[in-house]
């Protein structure tokens, strides 16, 4: 074994401790796969998506379908006069005020002259009412460039617009904004750098030190370098912060070189880091490399717009073609799409091989190479998604061919289960158990078609219809609903808590419908 797989080994092992998860030991360049559910699941922290199958005992008769967000806006949101750098947005939406505030990488105007030649960059704002519409407000804080909230610079480079609002409630107020990114600058060494902030504006650095480091490609640690793409966010089902970023392949991952950017790097793939105070991060590990079902050279710019949704961590992969052209016989400058990715334990991610949201189909659009999502923001019933968009591959016109974009989607209808043709589909899922006093709904997020129906029914642990409880004791749903509620055949609504304490498994028959979630609620 060389000492490479040792170190990364040994790393991975320390990892899974340091998060307080169940100790296991992952394969060295591997990804540990996602475990199936066995033992009952605890059924009131829903929504339950249907995105992975950890929930299904059984299914027949269905198929898996992902769902795309729509581009329903002429252009960008933040378009090229704004001086966007790179893909990366965060996005979120005050409680208070309602408004939506975005935080962006931005090129500073009148650079000061770096190692390369290169220009500075910086963490830009914009506001906006609607989500839509974008104000860029003068904040006077960084010289002329009114933008600008802080400046970042480096002999390799600087990245990062990842924000993490904690919220009005927060306790500790000053701390309430918390950020993360990578700069080359040699303080003195390249890496991670974290700052807070109370409004959001004004920032004020944990360290001057990097927080993870980056290595150099001589140095046997490079595999767990972190480099130059970094995205941060809360995990509230165990509470600590995780930092999802690039790792390097190394030389014995055997990867072929293919000829474009990745340069020393081989092959630009995903890790992650954890921490409980923001400021002190665990070793990092890998979570993303290509897989069987990929084609070609795949690469990743990370993970971004992270969120817990029920038991859930759903994420979005930037995926990279850097050896495919925008344009038939164009330049070979790289394209990218986004890919759904999941995780159920918050170490193990599962990335899904259906293309979630693709660069644009029209020839010569500002998003046609690229279509890299970086932010999610629940609107009512919708998830807004921010994205960054190229023009015509990745290393072309960085300063004027990047914008920042929004597509939409019903929320939480990333994948359906389906059943529309002429025999119905049945899909049981794992066994639950509920808490004393039990769940008093279950809601469905679902669709029919004209004429289609879900039916709903209850399995006890035994595998039997529970009395009472069978596909003739309820009304079968239809329609289009997020929340469409389980009604008895009288037209009540069915009551649950009698499975307080109980285990049972829940049954669904799709005749030309599709269902997305399910809820069981108090």
């Amino acid at each position: 074994m060389t000492a490479y797989s040792t170190l990364l080994r040994s790393s991975i092992l320390t990892v899974v401790a340091c998060v307080s998860l169940a100790a296991r030991e992952m394969p060295p360049l591997k990804l540990a796969q996602p475990a199936a559910a066995t033992q009952p699941v605890g059924a009131l922290q829903g929504p339950h998506l249907l995105i992975d199958d950890y929930l299904i005992a059984h299914a027949e008769g269905l198929a898996r379908k992902t769902h795309s967000p729509v581009r329903d806006l002429p252009g960008p949101v933040l378009a090229a006069p704004t001086r966007v750098h790179q893909p990366f947005v965060t996005v979120v939406r005050d409680p208070h005020t309602r408004r939506f505030r975005m935080w962006y990488n931005y090129i500073i105007a009148q650079p000061d002259v770096d190692f390369d030649g290169r220009p500075d960059t910086g963490l830009a704002y914009a506001e906006s009412d609607d989500g839509v519409h974008w104000q860029t407000p003068a904040l006077n804080i960084l010289g002329p460039d009114n933008r600008v909230l802080r400046q970042l610079r480096g002999k390799y480079g600087t990245f990062g617009a990842s924000v993490l609002d904690e919220g009005p409630d927060f306790p500790k107020p000053a701390e309430r904004f918390k950020t993360a990114w990578w700069s080359g600058e040699d303080r003195p060494f390249p890496g991670v750098h974290v700052a807070h902030s109370a409004d959001g504006i004004h920032w004020v650095s944990y360290t001057n030190e990097t927080v993870l480091r980056y290595y150099e490609p001589n140095d046997e640690r490079w595999g767990f370098g972190v480099q130059d793409i970094v995205e941060v966010f809360r995990d509230p089902l165990r509470g600590h912060y995780s930092l999802l970023h690039k790792l390097p392949a190394a030389p014995e991952d055997n990867y072929a070189v293919h000829g474009a950017t990745a340069g020393a790097l081989l092959r630009r793939l995903i890790g992650q880091s954890t921490s409980r105070d923001f400021v002190h991060w665990s070793q990092p590990w890998r979570i993303g490399v290509p897989q069987a079902f990929d084609d070609g050279a795949v690469e990743f710019y990370a993970i971004g717009g992270t969120f817990a949704r029920g038991q859930l961590l759903v994420g979005f992969a930037r995926v990279l073609r850097d050896d495919q052209s925008a344009e038939a016989g164009g330049p070979v400058a790289g394209i990218g799409w986004t890919s759904l990715v999941t995780s159920r334990d918050g170490v193990s991610w599962q990335r899904h091989p259906e293309v979630f949201f693709d660069r644009n189909p029209v020839p010569g659009s500002w998003d046609r190479a690229m279509s890299w999502i970086g932010s999610a923001v629940p609107v009512g019933d919708e998830l807004y998604l921010y994205y960054g968009g190229y023009k015509r591959g990745h290393k072309i016109e960085p300063t004027t061919e990047r914008q920042i974009g929004l597509v939409r989607m019903p929320r939480d209808r990333f994948v359906g289960r389906a059943a529309f043709g002429p025999a119905p589909g049945r899909l049981q899922t794992v066994a639950f158990q509920l808490p004393r006093g039990g769940a008093a709904r279950l809601s469905l997020n679902m669709q029919s078609a004209p004429g289609g129906t879900l039916r709903v029914q209850f399995r006890n642990a035994a595998g039997g219809v529970v009395a009472g409880y069978g596909f003739a004791d309820f009304s079968p749903l239809t329609g289009d609903g997020q929340a469409l509620r389980l009604r008895r055949a009288d037209g009540t609504e069915a009551d649950l808590r009698a499975f307080s304490n109980e285990t049972f498994s829940l049954e669904f028959e799709l005749n030309n419908a599709e269902l997305f979630a399910f809820s069981l609620e108090n």
